[in-house]
């Protein structure tokens, strides 16, 4: 049975951050490091990061990694390039993608295989999580959505997909809202130290 692939969105330009957000440390590594080894300790069969903003000194700190880095040259655009881009580097049989934002620094595996299971077990085109009423990442998006994925535009993402197929989601439901908590300015990342 084809798998998940994993697709981290790591190209924006951090603009509420001093600096690249996904270069600040936490817990003694850096932001985009942590969601990328979470991301390859999952059931995920593949997993692909887009970069695009200071993209070369990001490669670097994904040094190591079995991963696939793939360059979105068009990420002023907004986050819809950088799904597009993601979406052109999957595998012909890839039956679904998992986007994960590259700044929730306390996502772990057991987490994303959750997400993974609900998808199949469910038999749904869309699964994501739920936390306090609030819909968070990441989320699933079944081949069959791709097309769909591919015609957004601007700085959407896949919440306008999600919103265009009512009662198509799985919907699962967690307690702890650390792990699905992003990470936006300098203040974030200490409420997230604090919170531990």
């Amino acid at each position: 049975m084809a798998g998940v692939t994993g697709i981290i969105l790591a190209a924006g330009l951090s603009c509420r951050f001093s600096g690249n957000k996904l270069r600040a440390i936490f817990r003694g590594e850096t932001v985009l490091r942590r969601m990328a080894t979470a991301a390859l300790a999952s059931n995920l069969s593949r997993v692909i990061v887009v970069l695009g903003h200071q993209a070369a000194e990001l490669r670097a700190l994904l040094s190591g990694l079995s991963l696939d880095i793939v360059i979105n040259e068009r990420f002023v655009e907004g986050q819809s390039s950088s799904i597009r881009t993601g979406i052109a580097a999957l595998d012909d049989d890839c039956k679904a993608a998992m986007f994960l934002a590259a700044d929730q620094p306390l996502m772990t595996p057991d987490i994303i295989n959750a997400l993974i299971d609900g998808y199949f077990a469910e038999d749904m085109p869309i699964c994501f999580p739920m936390v306090g009423g609030q819909r968070r990442n990441p989320a699933i998006f079944d081949r069959s959505l791709f097309p769909e994925l591919m015609a957004l535009a601007g700085d959407q993402g896949g919440r306008k997909v999600i919103d265009a197929h009512p009662g198509q989601a799985a919907m699962l439901e967690f307690q702890d809202f650390r792990p699905f908590a992003d990470v936006d300015t300098m203040d974030d990342l200490k409420a997230l130290e604090n919170a531990l």
